[in-house]
């Protein structure tokens, strides 16, 4: 039973919005743009055990050179940190890399991976890059400190023109990690460290 009116129309929109994307992914069971949004529409209505199925099953037969791969993995690893989880997200960063275990030797073997993958990716598939950096950060937050991932947003935006569109999306997803891991999450931060980085967003 809804609350308020408001929360009717919204839950009836996100419903409905979710039966339309079902009847997309059906028609076009390949399309990972399509599956990506359906698994984003059951994160946005709570049901992150579909997501996780829709997550799942895609990745485990997509290619490796397929469009958004990387989004995919990162909305999965996004999903399972924002949860409280960072154990499921490390997994899945790990997952993306073809690397399973833990320890020290499987990190770095990670972070190696994930390099080498940002790297490789063209200038035009830009959104598909930064996913991957995303995925590289959250790994060394995961298992360093917020500093260390900056460093590695920083290392790739130092080589970008600012004011252009690919510098900025990086710039804000730089901002929106550390402010989930500081201000949803409850994570310890270093005092003025959110406040210095808006402040270089706004520049």
């Amino acid at each position: 039973m809804c609350l308020s009116s408001k929360a009717c129309y919204g839950l009836h929109n996100s419903s409905r919005a979710l039966k339309i994307s079902k009847g997309l992914v059906a028609k076009a069971q390949d399309s990972l743009p399509h599956w990506r949004a359906h698994a984003y529409l059951e994160r946005l209505r709570g049901r992150l055990e579909d997501a996780r199925k829709v997550y799942r099953t895609v990745l485990s037969v997509a290619r490796a050179d397929a469009l958004v791969l990387g989004q995919l993995w990162w909305d999965w690893a996004e999903m399972e940190w924002l949860n409280g989880d960072p154990d499921a997200a490390l997994q899945v960063v790990l997952r993306s890399t073809g690397t399973d275990g833990s320890g020290g030797v499987v990190i770095l073997r990670a972070k190696r991976e994930l390099d080498d993958i940002g790297r490789s990716m063209s200038g035009e598939r830009w959104k598909e890059r930064e996913a991957w950096i995303n995925l590289r950060a959250l790994l060394e937050l995961l298992t360093s400190s917020p500093s260390a991932a900056l460093n590695i947003f920083d290392s790739v935006l130092g080589k970008i023109s600012p004011g252009t569109e690919v510098h900025e999306s990086l710039t804000v997803a730089a901002l929106s990690m550390l402010y989930a891991h500081g201000s949803v999450l409850r994570n310890p931060l270093p005092p003025g460290i959110l406040r210095e980085r808006v402040e270089y967003a706004i520049r």
